[in-house]
């Protein structure tokens, strides 16, 4: 039942991904986006170029969310196996050039809540992104559980 609603919570108060590359897929997981992160989304990595990979840090965060959503076999896929715990049960997607940071509301669910460009947050502490994610999951005031606990491993994640 808590989980009803905080999907709820999640339904009423952000966006929620949907696949765009491919009209066919059949999504088998959610992930939603708080408002500021979908800002973020849309405002800069619009602008931003590519650093290391061969398309732009917008179009990767496309393909990185439509292949977590649409793609049943995602957990076999490698950009997964670079979905880190980072502590307090927030989760960091490494994709080639941005990192994003957010948490599992329950295995196939994820809330995104910040980004940033890789070569931005290299060498410098990721505290601020978990703190914020902490904030907003604090601030939603779900029911318990409001996270996977971290000890899960990526496979049941997914």
């Amino acid at each position: 039942m808590a989980t009803q609603c905080n999907l709820k919570i999640l339904k009423d108060r952000f966006y929620e991904w949907e696949v765009l590359t491919d009209e066919n897929a059949c999504p088998c997981r959610k992930l939603f986006l708080i408002n500021e992160f979908e800002d973020w989304y849309h405002r800069e990595l619009t602008t931003l170029k590519k650093d290391r990979g061969i398309i732009s840090p917008k179009y990767q965060v496309i393909a990185f969310f439509d292949e977590f959503v649409g793609n049943i076999n995602a957990k076999f896929v490698s950009d997964f196996q670079n979905l880190n715990p980072q502590g307090d049960d927030v989760y960091e997607m490494r994709i080639t050039d941005v990192r994003i940071f957010g948490w599992f509301l329950i295995p196939g669910v994820f809330i995104a809540v910040s980004g940033v460009l890789k070569r931005e947050a290299k060498g410098k502490s990721l505290k601020p992104y978990l703190k914020k994610v902490i904030k907003v999951r604090e601030g939603l005031k779900l029911h318990q559980p409001d996270s996977v606990r971290s000890k899960v491993g990526i496979h049941e994640l997914l």
